[in-house]
């Protein structure tokens, strides 16, 4: 067997520390852009489907809370994860005898924070945004949710979005080598 020139695979992996990773923050935030401030003005505050995806996130991100973290080397990690969460709506603006439509797709929006704990650096920052599509949208849009009897997407499309950007958040966390 020809071993490649310098360390083997067995004296690098020797070397390597193991870098934990644990659950800063989990918390829900408004949308920064201009669909979330018409989705402010045009609806209801969601307190059921905020909880909802902040609980489902944690079952996601089941990691070791880092408040309870006992010690560590100075590898370990945390990362803080930021959900804001647009539920798709319609809403006409109306200037006079011209009316425009708005509709705004759902969107889920996951900004995270990977640090590390001992000196609170930050690593790197990550933006996920999972939306629908216009077709999809187009057609859940039904009667019912047109008289606002019942919302365009309920909270199973939602967590539809919350588990593939949470997906998309996962697979760039294990890039970064923390994980």
């Amino acid at each position: 067997m020809i071993e490649p020139a310098g360390q083997s695979l067995a004296a690098q992996l020797a070397h390597m520390t193991v870098q934990r990773l644990y659950l800063g923050r989990l918390a829900i935030v408004p949308s920064a852009d201009i669909g979330g401030l018409i989705a402010l003005l045009t609806q209801q505050p969601k307190q059921e489907r905020d909880n909802f995806l902040l609980t489902r996130l944690g079952q996601i991100f089941a990691l070791p809370p880092a408040a309870e973290r006992t010690a560590g080397d100075g590898s370990d990690c945390a990362v803080d994860i930021f959900l804001s969460a647009r539920g798709g709506s319609y809403g006409d603006l109306t200037l006079g005898p011209i009316g425009l439509p708005l509709l705004l797709r759902t969107k889920i929006e996951l900004r995270a924070r990977l640090y590390r704990l001992d000196a609170d650096k930050t690593l790197q920052t990550y933006l996920v945004t999972e939306r629908t599509g216009w077709g999809e949208y187009l057609q859940k849009f039904s009667a019912r949710s047109y008289f606002r009897s019942r919302p365009v997407f309920d909270l199973v499309e939602m967590d539809t979005l919350l588990n593939r950007a949470s997906h998309r958040l996962l697979k760039s966390l294990v890039r970064s080598g923390c994980i």
